[in-house]
């Protein structure tokens, strides 16, 4: 029994609530809620209206079982069979998500899409208990290795013009055989060389890989310089 309505009922925060934090900087979320169609509203609405809220965390040490906020963005409502809450900015921290129909007797099942444009832990508002897959946190972790590999490179860059002749610098440093390409011995070579040794196979192969965008087994000029600028941005 956890439907509770919008927010023009006292019950809306009885509605599900589930925790998310974003792991890399600024980065965007879009929201997608289907109802299951093997489950039956108590009340049959026409037509089926169902909304999604989201709004910022500011009290993490709360242990209370929900959250009643009151501040943030109402929730906009559709009378399609599918809500989606598109494009939604993340500035950092942590968000909780509610879904939820419009009348608190109109209750059903559901799944809940989010697709980010960076790595989330998630979890459920009862027990705040943020879960992240170990594959995941694996890309996190090679993330932010570029990203130190990537400042490092562009030095005190502060222009354009500097930040390109430093990138084209390192990227003819790293490509020994002059092919234009950098291939994955020398590519582990140069990591290596920066981290002293500090990252193993693994890691090394998932920077790789970030990089490799169209996974040809080597990183051009275009792939190179794309991922080193995406990294310092982020």
């Amino acid at each position: 029994e956890s439907a509770g309505g919008c927010p023009n009922f006292d019950t809306w925060t009885n509605n599900p609530q589930y925790v998310i934090k974003a792991l890399l900087g600024n980065s965007y979320l879009s929201i997608v809620m289907v109802p299951d169609d093997s489950s039956k509203p108590q009340k049959q609405i026409t037509p089926q209206s169902m909304g999604i809220c989201l709004f910022e965390d500011k009290d993490k040490e709360n242990e209370v079982k929900k959250w009643k906020p009151t501040l943030g963005p109402m929730p906009d409502f559709t009378i399609s069979r599918d809500y989606c809450l598109p494009h939604q900015k993340l500035n950092g921290g942590q968000y909780v998500i509610m879904p939820m129909a419009y009348n608190p007797e109109f209750q059903y099942d559901f799944e809940l899409f989010l697709y980010s444009s960076v790595p989330l832990m998630i979890g459920n508002a009862e027990s705040r208990e943020l879960w992240l897959h170990p594959d995941v946190e694996k890309n996190v972790n090679a993330m932010r290795n570029l990203k130190k590999f990537a400042m490092d490179m562009i030095g005190g860059s502060t222009t354009v013009e500097e930040l390109d002749r430093n990138i084209e610098e390192h990227f003819k440093s790293y490509d020994l055989n002059n092919n234009g390409l950098i291939e994955w011995s020398e590519f582990t070579s140069a990591l290596d060389k920066f981290c002293n040794g500090s990252l193993g196979a693994d890691d090394i192969r998932r920077v790789f890989q970030l990089m490799d965008l169209n996974s040809s087994g080597n990183i051009d000029y275009e792939e190179f310089a794309g991922a080193v600028t995406n990294s310092v941005l982020a």
